[in-house]
């Protein structure tokens, strides 16, 4: 149990081989506008903050596939649907092959208390 303490996490955007930005570092929200999105659903903080930060940007994301289970981010990108939003817990090795994480750095980052 973390009692009092936060643990603060980034988000990433989970871009499938063949994307153009599937070689870059990193990626601003900015960068999102347009782009065809898959996140996980209105049940969960990680769903508003993205639709928040879109619209501090000026734009509303363009979410195409929402849903409960965040496994399913990673499916549904390797079928190329669109790009995965995501917390910051998978580490590299664990991605499905011919996917890349890349860091949102002006995402509002994911907590728990």
């Amino acid at each position: 149990m973390l009692g009092s303490e936060q643990y603060h996490g980034k988000m990433n955007a989970i871009v499938y081989s063949g994307h153009p930005y599937y070689d870059r570092e990193n990626l601003s929200v900015r960068d999102l506008q347009d782009q065809p999105l898959i996140s996980m659903n209105q049940k969960y903080a990680g769903y508003h903050n993205l639709i928040q930060r879109c619209s501090d940007f000026g734009f509303g994301p363009n979410i195409v596939i929402s849903i409960m289970e965040s496994h399913l981010i990673y499916r549904f990108c390797q079928e190329k649907a669109g790009i995965g939003i995501d917390a910051d817990i998978h580490g590299e090795s664990e991605l499905p092959e011919g996917l890349h994480k890349i860091e949102l750095c002006d995402a509002i980052p994911w907590k728990i208390r």
